[in-house]
């Protein structure tokens, strides 16, 4: 990884001011990913290892009713290995000029490649050298940066590969930035170890090569691919991709190698607005993040359901497993979730712009969403927040995650804490470290050291990856939500000015138009799984909060994050405690 640091480093020509943060994201080899894992992940390295191989990942059917019920048919489907979607993989055309170039002419471009390190050439001319050697053709396509400041942003496009884009002041500067980019990921190409030989392998139905692809460029693919699919009959809704947030799991196998699949999906960027309602069957939240994280936790609770079933070869399928001397499940080792995020997540995390080195943090307070409005929540009314919902922002919601997971209070009674290992972000207007800062470092001090068994403070790797999406969203879309988690037969769309279903939306629940995300949907899932483990303990609460204060680890570790909040001076934590007296 120090060679990669110092190319990146090098490659800084004619004081290029953000060429350094965006080939740091690039870093295609280096050492194995998984020490890196298990001892706290490195900030400079999350590529997969290089020699592992990427295969298809079956797909268990988890069959679904309204109430998330498995029946004898999803059984038998997920028996047999998962049910065929007809999903065509991607085409590999990508992948071919460079697959060719390895082929020939390797030490000339080796050697040019190196020349333009060592001698701070012109990464333009260097790159228009290299096409010519290989015979390719090159573009540069330019983009825009939306923001208060004038940016350019230009790709380099070689046989229709487009790679990622340079920024700069002006036009000269983003394309030799863009150049310089490409050259860098083009030098890794040609230093792998010999006698290696590209192979394409089907990754649920993507086709890449294993060597050619970061960990964030995967991501980034895998999100974009699975939109359009879930997509292709609503066309109206295509631009929802400007807002979208997807969970990513990554099985880390030894001998088949590092296995991504996108198990939870949701796009949004408002909330309901409206009076408070007390019958758990309002979606309140509708910002992508958010609904991405319920739609995962939808994803947990079929995986708790196969988890449970009376089938080896079902329980075998599921992503727990029994965690020694205790009766919490836990992930089976090797398997990690990774975020990709479209926006970076409103509130503190959006207060600058580019935040120079060394510098202090601009605001670290908590931010609130009220009557369609983002305030700062010192500034929140309480005659407005007890009677109206107001939601704290994504910034604060992922904060108390790097503690408390991802899993919420209703799964803690089952399984222990979740926590994403990376976020890679499609938003390059904010700064990459300023976002990593006010997401991590707000949470550090006395109480946070002590935590109890399973619980940790565990920070977020971010990561610059591809804008896979509009920059904004049409008028048409701005309140549209949609949601799909793996399972699900069809996608869900919900009016976050409403918090319900939409009419053309294809999944519907009934007549009530609740959302399968809404409180109410969660308390019947959790039901479930509780009937289904025996667990009827859990069964006589009264109401939708009653359950969660049962898990009372989870809320002592709540206490200790929102108190933790309270003396770094970030502000108290708004609670919603009257909308969830409902109690089906």
């Amino acid at each position: 990884m120090a060679a990669n640091s110092a190319m990146a480093e090098e490659a800084s020509y004619r004081g290029c001011r953000y060429l350094p943060q965006l080939a740091a994201s690039l870093s295609f080899y280096g050492p194995s990913s998984k020490p890196q894992r298990a001892a706290g992940l490195s900030d400079q390295s999350l590529s997969p290892d290089p020699r592992a191989g990427v295969k298809s990942v079956p797909t268990e059917s988890c069959a679904e009713d309204l109430e998330l019920a498995l029946g004898a048919e999803a059984l038998d489907e997920a028996t047999r290995g998962g049910t065929e979607r007809g999903e065509e993989p991607l085409s590999a055309g990508d992948c071919s000029t460079q697959a060719g170039i390895l082929k020939s002419e390797s030490k000339k471009l080796e050697e040019l490649l190196s020349d333009w390190k060592q001698l701070e050439a012109n990464p333009f001319v260097s790159l228009n050298r290299y096409v010519q050697l290989t015979g390719c053709d090159l573009q540069f396509v330019e983009s825009e940066i939306p923001g208060p400041v004038t940016m350019f942003s230009l790709n380099a496009v070689i046989d229709g590969k487009m790679y990622p884009r340079g920024i700069g002041t002006n036009r000269r500067e983003a394309k030799g930035n863009a150049a310089a980019i490409a050259l860098l990921e083009l030098s890794k190409l040609v230093q792998r170890p010999k006698g290696k030989v590209p192979r394409y392998i089907s990754m649920k139905g993507y086709q890449t090569s294993e060597n050619l692809i970061t960990h964030e460029h995967r991501c980034a693919a895998i999100c974009s691919d699975m939109f359009d699919r879930l997509l292709q009959d609503l066309s109206d809704y295509s631009s929802c991709k400007s807002s979208i947030a997807a969970f990513i799991m990554e099985r880390d196998a030894e001998d088949d190698g590092d296995q991504y699949e996108l198990v939870a999906l949701g796009t949004g960027n408002s909330c309901y607005a409206g009076w408070l309602a007390f019958d758990g069957r309002l979606l309140h939240d509708c910002h992508a993040l958010v609904v991405v994280r319920r739609t995962l936790q939808r994803f947990l609770y079929k995986q708790l359901l196969l988890f449970h079933s009376n089938d080896p070869l079902v329980v075998e399928k599921s992503i727990f497993c029994s965690s020694p001397g205790g009766s919490m499940l836990s992930l089976r080792p090797g398997i990690f979730f990774h975020l990709y995020l479209g926006k970076v997540p409103e509130g503190a995390a959006r207060t600058t712009f580019i935040n120079p080195p060394g510098s202090e943090l601009p605001s670290l307070s908590m931010y609130m969403h009220m009557k369609g409005a983002l305030i700062r929540s010192i500034y929140c009314e309480p005659n407005v927040h007890t009677t109206h919902v107001c939601c704290m922002s994504e910034s604060d919601k992922m904060t108390r995650w790097i503690v408390l997971g991802v899993q919420g209070a209703l799964l803690s009674h089952f399984i222990q804490p979740i926590y994403i290992t990376s976020v890679v972000l499609g938003d390059h207007f904010y700064d990459r470290n300023t976002v990593s800062q006010v997401i991590n470092k707000r949470l550090e001090g006395a109480l946070i050291r002590k935590l109890p068994d399973s619980y940790e403070r565990r920070e977020i790797h971010f990561f610059w990856g591809e804008k896979v999406g509009p920059v904004e969203c049409e008028d048409q879309c701005k309140t549209s939500s949609l949601n799909w988690a793996k399972g699900d037969a069809e996608l869900e769309i919900v009016d976050g000015a409403t918090g319900k279903i939409t009419e053309d939306s294809p999944f519907q629940s009934g007549h009530s138009r609740a959302s399968r995300l809404c409180k109410a949907a969660m308390l019947s899932s959790f039901r479930k799984v509780a009937e289904k483990t025996g667990r009827s303990d859990l069964l006589i609460e009264e109401n939708y909060h009653s359950v969660k204060l049962r898990a009372e680890t989870y809320q002592k570790v709540k206490k200790q994050v929102n108190c933790q909040l309270f003396l770094n001076n970030v502000g108290q934590w708004n609670r919603k405690e009257l909308v969830g007296t409902f109690n089906k």
